[in-house]
C-alpha cells in the first residue's frame, strides 16, 4: 500500500482493526512510523481515529496503549463527556458502539483533551483543535455491522460478555451525533 506523500492531504482517517496497535507485524511498523512522520512533519493537516486509529494517532502524540485487564468493552456503551466532550457533542453523555480490548492508558494527555470516559477505558477519545479528533467507539457502525463483529468476536469473550453485547446491540446508539462533530470538525 502506498501512503500519501506528506501535505497531499486534508485529513487522514484510521478505522478499526483486529491488531494490537503496538504488534511487530511489518504493515503495522509501517503504518505507525507513517502516521509518527505525518504528526511531527505537517501542521495543517487533519487525523481522525475510531478505536485502533484512536490507539495509533495517541501513540504518535507519544501516548501508550495496553490491552485492558478488564476485558473487552462491547456493544452499545454510554461515554459520560468531559467539558471538551460536552462542547463537541452538545449534550452530557453519548451512546455510541464499542468493539475494543486495546485502550489508551490512563495518563497525562499533555496538549490533548479526553472527550469521556466510561468505568471500562477512561480515554474515550482525543481532541486537538484543527488536528485531531479521535473515539475508542465506533460511531461509523450501526447494529447489523456491530451484530456481524460480534459474531466474529464471540470466540474471544465470555459466554456472559457476548449475551450482554447482544442484548445492548438495539441499534439505540447516538452516532449521527458523533458524525456530525466529526464533519464539522473536518470542515473547520
Amino acid at each position: 500500500m502506498d501512503y500519501p506523500k506528506p501535505g497531499d492531504y486534508d485529513v487522514i482517517i484510521i478505522t478499526g482493526a483486529p491488531a494490537n496497535p503496538d504488534g511487530q507485524e511489518p504493515w503495522l511498523v509501517r503504518l505507525r512510523e507513517y502516521i509518527n512522520k505525518e504528526v511531527e512533519m505537517t501542521s495543517t493537516q487533519k487525523f481522525v481515529g475510531f478505536c485502533f486509529g484512536h490507539q495509533i494517532l495517541a501513540m504518535a502524540y507519544g501516548l501508550s496503549v495496553e490491552c485492558s485487564d478488564s476485558g473487552y468493552e462491547f456493544s452499545a456503551t454510554t461515554i459520560q463527556l468531559s467539558e471538551t466532550g460536552k462542547t463537541l457533542f452538545g449534550q452530557e453523555s453519548i451512546c455510541l458502539n464499542e468493539g475494543h480490548q486495546f485502550q489508551v492508558k490512563d495518563q497525562d494527555l499533555g496538549q490533548l483533551q479526553n472527550l469521556g470516559w466510561t468505568d471500562h477505558t477512561h480515554i474515550q477519545g482525543l481532541f486537538l483543535p484543527k488536528r485531531l479528533w479521535s473515539l475508542q467507539a465506533h460511531p461509523e457502525f450501526d447494529a447489523t455491522a456491530l451484530g456481524r463483529i460480534l459474531e466474529f468476536a464471540k470466540a474471544k469473550l465470555s459466554e456472559k460478555e457476548y449475551q450482554s453485547a447482544k442484548e445492548r446491540n438495539t441499534g439505540n446508539v447516538e452516532q449521527q451525533v458523533a458524525l456530525d462533530s466529526l464533519v464539522k470538525f473536518i470542515l473547520e
